[in-house]
């Protein structure tokens, strides 16, 4: 994950061996890290530390869901993930809607309305 970070990468998908200096790293080059927490099983303490070491360093943390190891149409499991890792509500919604988008370059082609779609 260092390596690919100071390599210029945009984002770390998993991070299963992030580290806090890695994060911090990560926060530092402005890396989003795409946790893909929802398919954790055996694995989920790993995971939880990990996510929450990310999140302690600020780390822009995009919405993924690796749809394929579950059914399609499941993917809100990854936001309910996020959650019960540590993240508040209104950040895993930003995750999947704003963040996402600006982490992948689409934040023009966002919808805003009078209600402030740009502060989801």
């Amino acid at each position: 994950m260092r390596r690919a970070v100071l390599a210029g990468v945009e984002t770390i998908e998993h991070g299963d061996g992030g580290t806090p200096e890695v994060f911090r790293l990560m926060k530092e080059r402005g890396v989003a890290l795409c946790p893909t927490l929802s398919i954790a099983g055996v694995n989920a303490e790993r995971k939880r530390a990990v996510f929450k070491a990310a999140l302690e360093a600020g780390v822009t943390i995009a919405n993924g869901s690796d749809v394929g190891v579950f059914a399609h149409g499941d993917n809100a499991r990854e936001l309910e993930a996020m959650v019960s890792f540590g993240m508040p509500v209104v950040d895993a919604l930003r995750s999947a809607t704003s963040v996402n988008a600006r982490v992948l370059h689409m934040e023009s082609r966002l919808v805003r309305s009078g209600r402030g779609c740009s502060q989801i």
